[in-house]
């Protein structure tokens, strides 16, 4: 091998012409060879010469040199001293594949290119050549690139030329320095295409690395290449490994072998903290060994089909914390990968995951995998086998959330609930969806908002999601279905049913059981879904059932729906008909619901009412998914009965809008006692319980005849209100006029036959409370046997039915009472009303009347609860002659002893006949249980000599007798018993000294 340029031509001819003082020549060769000595060999070009010059004094001038070699043609011009010297400009246009490669090797720039040198040699012997070059395109390994600009300088001194040059490639524009001196070359690359490196050095195949190679310093010696890269990642192709890091590199050209070595890089999954690895291409080796944090899960999937032809990408794995450890080995055909995974707060096709671990050994082509699933709502084991595109997965004892299982093999099922059960999954080359089959149980699910519980079958999931066998409860009924639905052709199968429904599980207002058989089978949104459904006894209102029976359709496609359900309610002998449709359109659910209820008894919470009600309502759900129900109802009818209250409301009608269980009563109006009522109001349920309630009624000139001999004309304006618990009836009546003809001890009850229930209305009436004013100025009359008169009305009623309480007074000052057959004239009469813990009036009453030219006065006066009866004559008399001048009608005579005897027996007759009609009357009219006024015979004097005993009871075991002697002064006399047992009573007495004692007192029987 030579160490010098040389140049050598054979087979030349050389013409000469004189030019004035010089002599002209013309050299042509047909061959030329010059041999240049560069780093590990010499580079020998070769080609045919044609040449002139003209030999000077000193010099040999050249006007035309043109050299065409097999790769490139040189032409050029310039001086040849005599003195050894060299001046020559050279243009090159050609492929200079062979003049580099020497250098570059496998890294020569294959295209043509253009180019211009200056060579000049000096007198001491140095040559040098300083060119500059260009090409549109080159090629490197079938690896295009354009714009390829440089400078390329050499000198035999040094044998060293030098490159530097830029060139385009994918958007980027690439820097290239290479140095060569004998046999050390140093290549300097930046800003260029890790991918077109890595294929240049024989690494891309078997690691696609990808990115910006932002440095790389690499040194050739003797066919081995060494040296680090710092790549940067970069919008790369899918299939390329996007890094970021700084990789040692070895690469033996001839041997073709590849090692990288680099710590702490970055790859899409996370931080490699170690990368080792030999690629041989030659041989068919690879050897990888890595230690690597996990980051991100989706990177990691490029990196499983390249080595193992595991695509996971179906399973939509993304982000996540943790490790990984992979030690690989292939040799020919021949793998084997041991790993191990570790990596919480995972993504599988948008299902959270807490946590996953796995173990992974691959032995020639076929990938074994133990994976531990762990997480809050999903856990269980998986087998894994993977071969030649064939993957089966044995799941074991999953349990978990339905809704992220199904996520998770991207099936579109809104189902919520926890499943326990088996799985196998298996897919394989050629299936277009993986089989997934296996058992399953639930406590509980939810299925598009639908409660199964104790559910129980088989799944198949293919093309299609099947769930056969499928049984289950619903509302405490017994329910059996096969469902198949498949999303690709848009089918369905379905066919099913559910047998006594408990109907208090929908709606705990209802008792009853229902029906639903459903069945259907084909295209989405074409074919419906047939639905029966009957319920033959609902119970709203105790002991009054009534039916609802239908049929509907229901069309879906199993993320929206609408369902048409008319159907038929009979209450008794009379059937309403409904209409009913519901949809599911754009995440929003919307629908309606109409009814001709025929008979109102239905809604009522008593019977005995005749009216029917129209219901239009539309369901609508708000921006939080939460179903609403809005719409009107009108009423009309004949009557409205009202339990305890014997008039009814006539000829009604109503008009009621309401939005949920807020109801507002718009209008309200009909005929009561032959006056006007209308009527509005709102009301608002919420958890099943009466939150807010204001209704107003106001009547006008009704007539009412609320029990017998008993009726008023009056006007009304009442509001039914709710304050906390309690329900308020408040407002104004004022009697236009009223006429009492009960007796005193005739009850006040307003029943009036009703039936309904008693539950509902009784605790209704419990928490009932009163706030109403009533007044009458009018025609107020009482007629009774004890009294008649004609009066005025100011009460105000408060409390509630159990304990009332009255304000206010009822006054008269016409009229008469009725005593013994006599009618006293009612001088005035007053009940004030102001006890606050019941009622228990303040009682003044005046009566008089004129008996033999006596003046006879009548009194009562004090509290009902313990009132004393006064009769007052004028001129006075005793007691005993008042009694017999108002029962005989004479006073008594006193001639004789004999006489007088028969007095006090005649008086004690009369006093008993009258203590009888007065009893009576004040019992009626006080509540009072005895009185008795009793003449006392041991006395001399007939001159008030009659004592008058009260007793009242309390309660059934408590008695209170009072006594007192109106003739003379004397201590009263109180006596008490309280049952205390049925054979233990206590009695305490205070008698006429005042004496006082207490007793406690057993009862035996034998």
């Amino acid at each position: 091998m030579s160490e010098k340029l040389s140049v050598t031509l054979l087979d030349f001819d050389v013409y000469s012409y004189s030019k004035g003082e010089n002599i002209s020549f013309r050299i042509i060769s047909p061959h030329m060879k010059i041999i240049f000595p560069l780093s590990g060999g010499e580079v020998k070009l070769e080609g045919d010469l044609e040449s002139e010059f003209i030999n000077k004094k000193k010099v040999f001038k050249i006007s035309k040199f043109r050299w065409g070699t097999e790769d490139f043609i040189v032409t050029g011009n310039g001086n040849i001293y005599k003195s050894g010297n060299l001046a020559l400009h050279v243009f090159t246009d050609g492929n200079f594949e062979n003049l580099l490669y020497p250098i570059l090797k496998d890294l020569t720039a294959k295209g043509e290119v253009k180019g211009s040198a200056a060579i000049v040699k000096d007198t001491g012997g140095r040559i040098l050549i300083n060119g500059n070059f260009s090409a549109p395109e080159i090629r490197i390994k079938d690896e295009k690139f354009y714009q390829f600009r440089g400078n390329v300088k050499w000198n035999n001194r040094t044998e060293k030329i030098k490159l530097i040059s830029t060139v385009f490639s994918d958007g980027l524009l690439s820097k290239l320095n290479v140095e060569s001196k004998k046999y050390l070359t140093k290549i300097d690359i930046s800003n260029a295409s890790a991918a077109k490196l890595g294929k240049a050095i024989d690494l891309y195949e078997n690691v696609p690395v990808g990115g910006i190679v932002k440095n790389c310093n690499l040194e050739l010696n003797r066919g081995l290449m060494t040296g680090t890269l710092t790549v940067e990642k970069d919008v790369i192709s899918e299939d390329e490994f996007n890094v970021d890091g700084t990789f040692d590199i070895e690469y033996q050209m001839k041997e073709k072998w590849v090692k990288f070595r680099a710590t702490d890089t970055i790859s899409e999954f996370g931080l490699v903290k170690y990368l080792n690895g030999f690629v041989d291409t030659k041989r068919k080796i690879m050897k990888i060994d890595l230690n690597s944090t996990i980051r991100e899960l989706s990177g990691a999937d490029k990196y499983l089909k390249k080595y193992v032809d595991l695509d996971l990408s179906q399973w939509g794995l993304k982000k996540g914390f943790g490790n990984l450890r992979m030690n690989f080995s292939k040799k020919g055909e021949f793998i084997e990968i041991k790993s191990s995974i570790s990596v919480r707060d995972l993504i599988s096709n948008g299902a959270l995951l807490d946590s996953m671990s796995a173990k992974v050994r691959t032995l020639n082509q076929r990938t074994n995998i133990d994976l531990l699933l762990d997480d809050r709502e999903l856990n269980g084991k998986a087998f894994i086998e993977y071969e030649a595109g064939n993957l089966d997965i044995d799941f074991k004892n999953i349990v978990g959330e339905s809704s992220k299982m199904f996520m998770i093999l991207e099936q579109d099922l809104d189902i919520k609930g926890v499943l326990t059960g088996n799985y196998k999954y298996h897919s394989e080359k050629g299936m277009k969806d993986p089989l997934i089959t296996g058992n399953y149980i639930a406590r509980s699910i939810n299925f598009y908002d639908f409660i199964f519980k104790n559910v129980n079958g088989e799944l198949e999931v293919l093309d299609h999601i099947f769930l056969k066998n499928l049984k289950f409860n619903y509302h405490n009924g017994k329910g059996q279905s096969d469902i198949l639905i498949n999303y690709e052709t848009d089918y369905f199968k379905i066919d099913g049913e559910i047998n006594s429904i408990d109907i208090n599980e929908i709606n705990n207002g209802f008792k009853g059981k229902g029906n639903l058989q459903f069945s259907g089978e084909g295209i989405f949104n074409k074919d419906p879904l047939r639905i029966k459904y009957d319920s033959p006894a609902i119970i709203f209102y105790e002991g009054r059932p009534f039916s609802v029976k239908g049929e509907g359709n229901i069309m879906t496609d199993f993320s929206e729906f609408v369902i048409s359900a008319p159907g038929i309610l009979r209450n008794n002998t009379m059937d309403s008909p409904f209409t009913f449709i519901f949809k599911l359109e754009d995440d929003k659910y919307l629908g309606s619901f109409d009814i001709e209820l025929k008979d109102i008894n239905v809604v009522m919470p008593w019977e005995n009412n005749k009216g029917i009600m129209n219901l239009s309502s539309e369901i609508i759900s708000d921006e939080n998914d939460n179903i609403h129900f809005q719409g009107v109802a009108d009423l009309k009818g004949e009557f409205i009965s009202f339990p305890g209250f014997p008039h009814t409301l006539d000829k009604f009608k109503g008009s009621l809008f309401f939005r949920d269980l807020d109801f507002t009563m718009r209008s309200f109006s009909g005929k009561m006692g032959g006056g006007d009522v209308t009527g509005n109001g709102k009301l608002k349920v919420e958890n099943n319980e009466l939150q807010d309630l204001l209704v107003t009624f106001n009547g006008r000139n009704m007539f009412l005849f609320p029990m017998e001999r008993a009726n008023f004309r009056m006007n009304a304006n009442l509001n039914l209100q709710k304050k906390k618990d309690k329900y308020v009836l408040g407002g104004a009546i004022n009697f236009l006029s009223l006429l009492w003809e009960r007796e005193i001890d005739e009850g006040m009850s307003f029943y009036a036959g009703t039936g309904g229930s008693d539950t509902k209305q009784s605790t209704f009436i419990d928490n009932l409370e009163y706030d109403l004013s009533m007044r009458g100025k009018g025609d107020i009359n009482v007629r009774n046997s004890f009294i008649s008169g004609k009066g005025e009305v100011d009460l105000h009623l408060t409390g509630n039915s159990d304990f009332p309480v009255l304000s206010g007074s009822i006054s008269s000052r016409e009229g008469a009472v009725h005593i013994s057959g006599r009618d006293f004239n009612l001088v005035k009469a007053r009940l004030v009303f102001n006890n606050k813990v019941g009622i228990n009036p303040l009682i003044r009453i005046e009566a008089e009347t004129f008996i033999k030219s006596y003046r006879i006065k009548f009194l009562i006066s004090g509290l009902s609860s313990g009132v004393r009866p006064e009769f007052i004559s004028s001129p006075p008399l005793p007691q005993q002659d008042i009694i017999a001048l108002i029962s005989l009608g004479e006073l008594f005579q006193r001639s004789s002893s004999t006489n007088i005897s028969s007095e006090v027996g005649t008086t004690g007759l009369v006093t008993t006949a009258l203590t009888d009609q007065i009893q009576k009357r004040v019992k009626k009219l006080f509540g009072i249980d005895m009185l008795k006024l009793d003449p006392d015979p041991t006395r001399s004097s007939l001159e008030g000599i009659s004592r008058l005993t009260i007793g009242k009871s309390i309660s059934k075991d408590f008695l209170i007798v009072y006594s007192t002697d109106i003739s003379r002064a004397t201590r009263d006399v109180y006596f008490f018993q309280y049952q205390i047992t049925p054979t233990i009573s206590l009695i305490g007495k205070r008698n006429e000294e005042g004496r006082l004692s207490l007793d406690i007192r057993f009862r035996k029987r034998y």
